[in-house]
């Protein structure tokens, strides 16, 4: 993939925090362990993959944090490059769908635990992408209208500039 997540990179850190290729039959699932670092790999990882491998923590913390989404909020937070901490917050939003059943008022109350208006809004983004893919462009909007300001506008229009609503 051309972009920062997504792509082969997405699914190898998938596969590095699941383990779904150890089993044969697939019905496994195998959560990696923790061992009390909650940023490992991505910390350790050539800056260049950084972004997905945080993309894709998110969804290893709604295991090991039993989907306790304002601790995932806060490790977010605490990153110090700006596109992680970002990619990071889009994650939260991306898991925060399927986590919520993709109920969209669910998922803007998940969002809704971030620790800083701008956490909460690149959640609501990430968030808003999922329901776009599933061809659900009210909901996507919903979340974009549950911001404020200028983070509403931005929200929408990166909803309405996303490739997947010119296939739509």
């Amino acid at each position: 993939s051309q972009e920062p997540t997504g792509g082969c990179t997405s699914g190898v850190f998938m596969e590095y925090n699941f383990r779904t290729m150890e089993d044969p039959s697939g019905e496994a699932i195998l959560a990696r362990k923790y061992d009390g670092d909650s940023y490992k790999p991505c910390s350790t990882l050539p800056e260049k993959f950084q972004q997905s491998c945080y993309f894709e923590q998110v969804q290893w913390w709604e295991t090991v944090f039993a989907g306790d989404y304002k601790k995932m909020g806060e490790l977010c937070d605490t990153l110090d490059n700006t596109l992680n901490k970002d990619a990071c917050f889009h994650g939260v939003g991306n898991y925060a769908a399927p986590f919520s059943g993709h109920n969209a008022q669910k998922t803007g109350l998940l969002c809704e635990k971030m620790p800083t208006t701008e956490g909460k809004a690149l959640c609501i983004e990430g968030a808003s992408w999922i329901f776009l893919g599933m061809n659900r462009m009210e909901d996507a909007r919903k979340l974009c209208h549950t911001l404020k300001d200028i983070s509403q506008q931005e929200c929408v229009q990166k909803l309405e500039a996303n490739p997947i609503n010119k296939k739509n």
